[in-house]
This record gives C-alpha cells, sequence and structure tokens, in this order.
C-alpha cells in the first residue's frame, strides 16, 4: 500500500517538475484547491478515487498534472459548487490542459484513462433539475464532447451555443497568450448563454468517493472508445491503442518503484525512531516552509563552501589577470576543502511562550533541517513540551532517517504547552546521547530552565562525554534575547547565540557549524 508519505514526496517531485516551480508546497486533503497566495496546492488522497490500488495511482497522478498545469498557467482556482466558479474552472482547465500537452504530449494517454474512468462518476444530467442541470451539461459537453444522459431540445441548443462560445474563448486565449484575468471577463458570455445566474449553486459533489468499489473494465473500454471515436471495432490498430492505454505500461513500471519506496521508507520509520523517547503522531498537516529562505541558506552554502560571493553590478573595475598571474607574490584564489562536523543533536523548546510565534518558529526549522539534510549532516532533531503536568520529549526526525514529510507533519503534531523542564528533558534525552554520540548538541529556547541548578549538571555530563554544548536564546526583544542568552551562558555550555530574528536562526547555525 502506498502512504500518503510517499505520496506527498512524489507528488511534490512531480508538481515541481511538470510545473516548473520549486515554490509549490504540496498537502493532501479531502478538498482539491490552489492558494497561489500561499503556492500551496491541496489534493485528496489515493483513496478517494476508484478501482484497484495502480488505477488509483494513476488518477491521482493525473490530478497531480492537472493541478501544475493549473499553478503554471492560471491565476485563479475558485470554487466549483457556484456557477461562475464552475464555468471559469472548466475554461482554465482545457486552456492549461491544451498548453501543457505542447510541453507534455505523452500524458494523453493518461488524461483519456482518467476521463474514461471518472466518466462512471459523473451525475446524470436527465436526474438534475433546474438550470444548474444546463451548467453541469455544459462542463461535461465542454471537456470532453459527450453528456451523460439525456437533454430535452432547449436544453441542448443552449448548451451546444454555450459550449461553442467556450471553445472559441479558450482558442482566442491560446492564440493570443491571455491569462486567467483575460478568461474570467468572457466567463458572464457562457453564463448568458446557459442562462445562469452566476450565483446559482451547483451541487456537484467529489462523487469518486469510492472506497472499495471495483471499476469495471468494460466500462473503461466502452468510455475510452466513446472519447477516441472509434467506430469501427474491427480495426487492430485503434483497438491496440485502447488496449494500450487500459494497460498502462510505461506509468506502471513508476507506480512499482512508488510501492517500494513506501515500503522500504515504513521499515526505516519502524527501525529509527528512538523507542526510549515519544514519537508523536502525524499531524493532518505539516509546517510550511520558505522556499526563498531555502534557496538563500543553499546560495549561502555554495559561496561559503568557494570561500567568495560573486557579485552582478552595472559597472566595476575590470580584472587585470595578467597582471595578478605574473606580479603577484601569492596566488589571489585559494580553494578549501570545508565540511560541516557529521553528527548533530537538535534540541527545540517548545513551551507556552512560544505559542505566538509557533507556525514560524516551526517554519524556520523546517527550512533549517531541510537544508542539513540537503548538506548530507546525520542530525537528529527533537522537540519538548509539557503535557498533562509532565515533561515530554518527541522525536522528530530519528538518526538515519532523510527529512521528510513525515518529519513536518511530526514538527506540526508538537504543540506548544507548559514551563520549561530542561534539566528533566536533558536526563530523558542522556541515554540517546550515549549512544548516538553527537560531535554537537544545540538546544533552542527562549526562557530560563525551572531548575538551573539540576540543568547545569546535566549539561556538565553532556559535555564530560565530549559532546560541544551550545544554546540560543530566542526573542522577538534584543535586549530579551540577549539577556536569555546571557542566563543561558551562566548554565555552562560552551557558546551561547543571542537571536532576536526567528529567521536568522538557519544562517547562524550554518555559521556556527562552519566555524
Amino acid at each position: 500500500m502506498v502512504k500518503d508519505d510517499t505520496l506527498l514526496d512524489i507528488g511534490t517531485f512531480l508538481i515541481h517538475a511538470w510545473s516548473g516551480k520549486d515554490s509549490a508546497i504540496l498537502r493532501i486533503a479531502r478538498s482539491q484547491r490552489i492558494n497561489y497566495e500561499k503556492n500551496t496546492i491541496t489534493i485528496p488522497s489515493m483513496d478517494v478515487f476508484a478501482g484497484d490500488e495502480f488505477s488509483r495511482y494513476r488518477q491521482w497522478r493525473v490530478a497531480c498534472w492537472i493541478l501544475a498545469m493549473r499553478f503554471k498557467y492560471s491565476s485563479k482556482y475558485l470554487s466549483d459548487d457556484i456557477a461562475f466558479g464552475h464555468v471559469l474552472n472548466a475554461l482554465e482547465q482545457k486552456r492549461v490542459t491544451i498548453l501543457g500537452l505542447k510541453e507534455w504530449p505523452g500524458m494523453l494517454d493518461e488524461l483519456l484513462y482518467d476521463e474514461a474512468v471518472s466518466w462512471q462518476d459523473k451525475p446524470l444530467v436527465n436526474s438534475l433539475y433546474g438550470i444548474h442541470r444546463r451548467v453541469i451539461a455544459f462542463s461535461q459537453y465542454f471537456l470532453t464532447g459527450y453528456i451523460k444522459g439525456d437533454l430535452d431540445g432547449f436544453d441542448l441548443v443552449k448548451v451546444e451555443n454555450a459550449t461553442s462560445i467556450a471553445n472559441k474563448i479558450v482558442d482566442e486565449a491560446i492564440k493570443n497568450g491571455y491569462g486567467t484575468e483575460w478568461v474570467e471577463k468572457q466567463v458572464p458570455k457562457v453564463l448568458d448563454a446557459l442562462g445562469a445566474n452566476p450565483l446559482i449553486t451547483i451541487p456537484v459533489p467529489f462523487a469518486r468517493v469510492r472506497i472499495g468499489i471495483r471499476l469495471k473494465d468494460e466500462e473503461v473500454y466502452l468510455a475510452l472508445r466513446r472519447l477516441l471515436r472509434l467506430k469501427d471495432e474491427s480495426n487492430d490498430e485503434l483497438e491496440r491503442r485502447v488496449r494500450s492505454i487500459m494497460d498502462g505500461r510505461e506509468v506502471r513500471r513508476e507506480y512499482e518503484m512508488v510501492k517500494r519506496m513506501s515500503a522500504i521508507a515504513g521499515k526505516r520509520e519502524e527501525v529509527s525512531i528512538a523507542k526510549a523517547l515519544d514519537v508523536p503522531e502525524l499531524a493532518d498537516d505539516y509546517a510550511q516552509y520558505d522556499p526563498d529562505l531555502v534557496n538563500r541558506l543553499k546560495r549561502m552554502l555554495r559561496d561559503w563552501k568557494r570561500g567568495m560571493v560573486e557579485l552582478y553590478a552595472s559597472a566595476g573595475d575590470e580584472l587585470d589577470t595578467e597582471m595578478l598571474t605574473v606580479h603577484a607574490n601569492k596566488p589571489f584564489i585559494s580553494e578549501q576543502d570545508m565540511k560541516i562536523k557529521g553528527r548533530l543533536l537538535l534540541l527545540l523548546d517548545h513551551s507556552s511562550s512560544i505559542s505566538s510565534d509557533e507556525q514560524e518558529y516551526k517554519r524556520v526549522f523546517t527550512a533549517l533541517c531541510k537544508v542539513l539534510d540537503y548538506l548530507g549532516v546525520n542530525f537528529i532533531a527533537l522537540a519538548f513540551n509539557t503535557t498533562r503536568g509532565k515533561a515530554r520529549c518527541w522525536v522528530i526526525k530519528g538518526e538515519g532517517e532523510h527529512w521528510s514529510k513525515s518529519c513536518e507533519r511530526r514538527m506540526q503534531a508538537v504543540k506548544a504547552s507548559g514551563g520549561t523542564p530542561l534539566a528533566e528533558v536533558y536526563e530523558k534525552i542522556e541515554p540517546l546521547a550515549r549512544a548516538f554520540k553527537p560531535d554537537i548538541f544545540m538546544t533552542f529556547s527562549d526562557g530560563e530552565p525551572n531548575d538551573p541548578a539540576a540543568t547545569r549538571e546535566a549539561i556538565k555530563r553532556f559535555k564530560g562525554m565530549g559532546i560541544d554544548m551550545v544554546s540560543f536564546g530566542i526573542s522577538n526583544n534584543t535586549a530579551r534575547a540577549l539577556s536569555i542568552a546571557q542566563n543561558l551562558k551562566d548554565l555552562g555550555y560552551d557558546r551561547c547565540v543571542a537571536v532576536s530574528r526567528l529567521n536568522e536562526i538557519p544562517k547562524k547555525v550554518l555559521a556556527l557549524l562552519a566555524s
């Protein structure tokens, strides 16, 4: 069985590759939508699709592709349950599909398969009543060329007229390079042709929620023939095309790889988590990270590793390379092999005092952990809070794990609560530290420990293992951050760093590791 965590990783990769935008953040929920302001794409799990697991994976993959094309070529995604949004989404889906197939022609067969499967879930228009019947019939006819069910002559004429107008709108938009804003202004023309109020409710449930329902191959076969306009059943070439689409051989190889990845990830998660500590249940969502911050950190690391920074300007001094190479007493460029220490233990304070900045706090640490994983650093990430009066230490990322969506969802599941029982938390972590043997143990806190004396003794024990103990005093107020850092230094940490802006934490950590 393919797990949602694996789907998140695969889906994120596919959407980034298809859309060409690495800023896209994928979420799995029951709905399907795009939030352009937050660069967030939400897609249902495979469970909502019908058929066996391979068929569900194919349908899920097509949904990813369509959303990727909407993210790349469109700028608005409205709700389908209002007539205006329903029509705009239909126009945009056809426009971006045509544009996307020019770049990804291999998706055509998968789109045909998906449409043949989903056709079984579409409502019969003659079972609907009111004006919204025309709107639903329009979207079916406009996107596939067919209507499921029967319309009387009056309604059919209106649907055909609206479809003709919609096709001209899409053709003109593609020909002239018009975007969503222009298409949106044309929606009233389609609604007028349908005689529909733009604000009427369209009862379009996400009918694919048919968990465990087996698809009938003959129904998919007949739907594919209809979509391909196959009239001659004796035509061997056309028959081969239908059978080839149903087989999905190319996607099947990808699916088998995804299944293996899911199985490996499941085994790794079972054996890698520190059993002595608590592992939070996976949250439904995960801490969103700032892709710009991650990219800035990666650029900083490249500059750091090269020992030089490239600057681009419209004017500057000319570099006389001949003079430098002939007359300079020593090379003006030197190359150094710089590496980050291999083992790192991170401990994040999730006491109640961080609750006001909790999401920003998690977003920043998600970016830090992604970059550490990118560098190949062997690290463990832990978090602590107080639950029901008891200090809890949670494993966010265990030894041997790669930073993944599972780690992000674990971090999101740990809520800010309680005080700062640092001595008690250190006692819980000590067996893990003795086994893991980190080079550096970093503690991030925005307050003073409940028991300074016991904390001081615990720090001595860690230092006695040869661990470099580092603390970060965090506060939005500079004076307060300096005060926290000084108090932490008095506890015996080897190094203390004051942080007054959360966004600076990853840079300060990496700079410290590089020193």
